[in-house]
């Protein structure tokens, strides 16, 4: 109350003050008698403007000809496979208090929360145009309905092209006359042979393409396109034999300052060791690792309670410590270090497949808070 009242006084009320037996409070003031009713109360809900305040590519931010979130549209090339967006609500009182919650249209099947994190990042989009959407929650914990968005557009592959795909109809035509002319000028044998090796070459081409569609090219490790098939399949298998499922969401302590203090190529070698500490601390071959997008990568654990997630975790945490990987502008440690959220749980029929991705987010996050280089449950 002591707060109250020095309001009050500013603001040209009195000290004099009383409350009555229904809970109505009594204010003098220089120009009358106030009388406040509690409970009728209304509080106002405030909606801060969000913003898109920055895009990266290849970790690398991008510049436009105007502001970003004045820019409608922003283009890359089909070799520029990795790609995020940094965005931010414009709440000076609360900075970094609120919550949101983005996706990308054409490519995300819903709506995907991301708690405090003001970044998302994609690899490997197939060419096309995308929309990126963004939004975020009020003072009162709700999400506004009218988002921020920019609309990306990813060139198409020269090989998936139209005039590709003609190429291809006329090699295929060309070959099949080829065959049917040369038939009588060569045994069948050698045609059975020259086929087999055509459907080797094929075989072999599609599972190049197939490769590249599903794993991350600088890691080498899966990508979150191949995750999320994988990951469908695990929570429908725990869902049906009600097994414990666990996910780890791993992030790269302060990897901004590292890559400022020795350079992306640097940082692109940083992320491939540790992608491949990640892996080597996986004991399972049904377990999986993934590029959840810039420094953040994804583990789910199928047939694992949250106790068996935190001793992986703290496997990983120690093994990325001991690669003594020099981090001179880290307040954390002089070395790289991870920071990293474990969640678990048995899914039911009301269970949502994102919510065991949201808890490790979320834990994640009280890792960061709480000082970096842990795990946290």
């Amino acid at each position: 109350m002591p707060a109250v009242q020095h309001e009050l006084e500013n603001d040209g009320f009195s000290p004099a003050k009383c409350r009555s037996g229904s809970g109505l409070f009594y204010l003098g003031a220089e120009d009358g008698l106030y009388v406040i009713d509690p409970y009728r109360t209304e509080y106002a809900v405030t909606t801060y403007p969000l913003r898109i305040t920055g895009f990266l590519v290849q970790n690398q931010e991008r510049q436009t000809a105007q502001e970003i979130y004045l820019t409608h549209e922003v283009s890359v090339s089909y070799k520029e496979n990795d790609v995020g967006f940094i965005f931010s609500a414009l709440d000076f009182r609360h900075p970094g208090a609120g919550d949101y919650m983005y996706m990308l249209e054409g490519y995300d099947r819903s709506w995907i929360y991301c708690g405090h994190r003001t970044f998302a990042g994609y690899t490997n989009l197939p060419g096309g145009r995308y929309t990126f959407r963004v939004k975020g929650a009020n003072n009162s914990g709700l999400f506004r309905f009218q988002d921020t968005s920019i609309v990306l557009s990813v060139s198409t592959p020269p090989w998936q092209r139209p005039w590709a795909i003609v190429l291809y109809i006329l090699g295929a035509l060309c070959t099949a006359f080829a065959i049917v002319y040369l038939k009588g000028k060569i045994d069948l044998s050698k045609k059975v042979e020259e086929l087999t090796l055509l459907k080797h070459d094929l075989e072999e081409a599609n599972r190049k393409l197939q490769y590249l569609s599903s794993y991350d090219s600088l890691t080498g490790i899966p990508n979150r396109r191949k995750l999320d098939e994988e990951y469908e399949r695990i929570f429908q298998r725990a869902l049906r034999e009600q097994k414990p499922v666990a996910a780890l969401m791993v992030d790269i302590d302060h990897f901004k300052l590292y890559n400022d203090t020795y350079g992306h190529p640097e940082g692109d070698t940083c992320l491939k060791k540790i992608a491949q500490i990640i892996c080597g601390s996986l004991s399972r071959p049904f377990d999986i690792a993934a590029r959840y997008g810039g420094e953040e990568f994804l583990i789910i654990l199928p047939d694992t309670e949250l106790e068996g997630a935190v001793e992986v975790a703290g496997r990983i945490l120690r093994n990325a410590e001991q690669l003594h990987i020099r981090h001179d502008s880290s307040p954390v440690s002089k070395y790289v270090t991870v920071s990293i959220g474990a969640a678990a749980l048995v899914p039911g029929k009301e269970t949502k497949k994102d919510e065991l991705i949201r808890n490790s987010d979320q834990a994640l996050y009280r890792a960061k808070q709480a000082g970096r280089n842990l795990v946290s449950p």
